[in-house]
């Protein structure tokens, strides 16, 4: 018989006012759009947020719902892979602007894992 184990922490009150939200159908979510102009290298830039994610446990941090003991545990992962969308509108023939927001609404709508 496998039996998985999952080590965590319980959740403190206001996580666990937020679980609740989110159960009941709200969803949180913050997005953010950081525009760069001139040359860019999307290498570091990307370690750089590699090493934010990796200094900082809450940027690892998901959260478990076990259905047979009625509780929420949050674990903190050892190491998770920073996401970086690179969108390059150099190309874009007339509103760069209306080609930004319309990637932001795709995004938007994606699911939230």
């Amino acid at each position: 018989m496998h039996i998985d184990v999952l080590e965590g922490y319980r959740l403190s009150a206001q996580q666990l006012y937020y679980w609740h939200a989110l159960k009941s159908g709200h969803e949180l979510r913050v997005q953010g759009v950081i525009r760069i102009e001139g040359a860019l290298d999307s290498r570091t830039l990307k370690a750089a947020l590699q090493g934010v994610v990796d200094r900082h446990e809450i940027l690892r941090t998901s959260f478990h719902a076990d259905a047979e003991m009625g509780s929420v545990l949050q674990s903190v992962a050892e190491h998770c892979s920073c996401a970086l969308a690179e969108l390059d509108l150099r190309s874009e023939p007339v509103s760069k602007q209306a080609a930004m927001d319309q990637a932001c609404h795709e995004e938007w709508k994606r699911p939230f894992d």
